[in-house]
């Protein structure tokens, strides 16, 4: 079976050279991942009223995107029987 390559010292950050990719990612922690996404869903609602509709649908774009990182790993963990490191607000 093929194994990850840890390049960097294991933070929430983590280089990591996944088997049959050509570079490297970056490993974001779940608690992370879950605290940058809540930080765009505030800053998302703060930016409605406004009339800056470039900043709105930008970061609209990048909630849907890490919010589906998100979704995902928590259907993995789910999947998997671990529990989230994070309380998820509804």
């Amino acid at each position: 079976m093929p194994t990850a390559r840890l390049l960097s010292p294991p933070c929430n950050y983590a280089v990591v050279q996944l088997p049959e990719r050509s570079y490297p990612g970056v490993v974001v922690q779940g608690d992370s991942l879950n605290a940058i996404v809540e930080n765009l869903r505030e800053l998302h609602a703060r930016a409605c009223p406004t009339s800056d509709e470039e900043l709105i649908e930008g970061l609209a774009e990048l909630l849907g995107i890490l919010g589906g990182a998100r979704d995902h790993f928590e259907q993995v963990c789910r999947e998997q029987g671990l529990g989230l490191p994070y309380s998820r607000r509804v």
